[in-house]
């Protein structure tokens, strides 16, 4: 089976294969999976933004 691109809105788990479990921690985010790895809106993607964003200005 292939997993190439999930999204979870809030916390819960998508699927669970062996050890690995495509679970999101945070009720407040939105988690976006590609493969294995996980990806959150706020606490990484508007945070590298604004960040940036910062540096840049």
């Amino acid at each position: 089976m292939i997993f190439s691109f999930n999204v979870i809105y809030g916390e819960g788990a998508l699927a669970q294969f062996g050890a690995y479990s495509f679970r999101s921690e945070y009720a407040d985010e939105v988690c976006f999976f590609f493969g294995t790895n996980r990806i959150y809106l706020k606490r990484h993607i508007i945070r590298a933004f604004e960040e940036a964003k910062r540096k840049l200005a």
